[in-house]
């Protein structure tokens, strides 16, 4: 269940990007790659087209909670590695059992 509210989430946000990038010229074509990272987080690799016709790379990661260090690893230096363009976005509700967050602590 939690899965497919994220996967729903995941897929607003590229359509509201999507959306926000075309003012750039930017044109959304497909989702190449999906990953169910865990319970509380997606993650995609989106290719877009820029006036040129120039075609790029997309990760947009969606989490509940706060990012984490392994979540910007993995869009920095692992899954999206080759993207050009890296996306991170997430909910900023705490979670009791959340460890490892880059959230403010109190």
């Amino acid at each position: 269940m939690i899965y497919l509210m994220l996967y729903t989430s995941l897929l607003f946000y590229v359509s509201y990007i999507t959306s926000e990038v075309s003012s750039f010229h930017i044109i959304f074509k497909d989702i190449a790659k999906q990953y169910l990272i865990n319970n509380d987080r997606v993650s995609i690799i989106a290719t877009m087209e820029d006036e040129d016709k120039h075609l790029e790379r997309a990760i947009i990661d969606v989490k509940t909670g706060f990012p984490t260090w392994e979540q910007m690893m993995d869009v920095t230096y692992a899954i999206g590695e080759d993207c050009e363009r890296k996306i991170v976005v997430f909910d900023g509700v705490e979670k009791e059992d959340e460890d490892n967050n880059l959230g403010i602590l109190a």
